[in-house]
């Protein structure tokens, strides 16, 4: 898994205060931030659907191929381009 850098304005107060937090739990204030996010947006949003075909479990016997989706898309339904697309 990749991770994402996202930055955040606190005012001066907020973040002596999640600093203070932070020592009492032995934890890093990202860490803290981390955790908040997740309790209080996330768990109400479903989770991101695969964006790989190999990742979909229709799909499980393509997850060790390592083409990307174009490169299978044109393996399989290469017939499939000639549509047209304004039909």
């Amino acid at each position: 898994m990749s991770a994402v850098t996202a930055q955040v304005t606190l005012s001066p107060v907020e973040y002596e205060r999640l600093k203070t937090l932070a020592l009492l739990q032995r934890r890093t204030v990202e860490a803290l931030v981390r955790d908040a996010v997740e309790r209080v947006y996330l768990r109400s949003v479903p989770p991101a659907q695969p964006t790989r075909f190999a990742d979909l479990r229709a799909f499980g016997m393509w997850s060790t191929d390592s083409r990307t989706d174009e490169e299978l898309l044109d393996v399989l339904g290469g017939d499939w381009t000639d549509l047209p697309l304004d039909a």
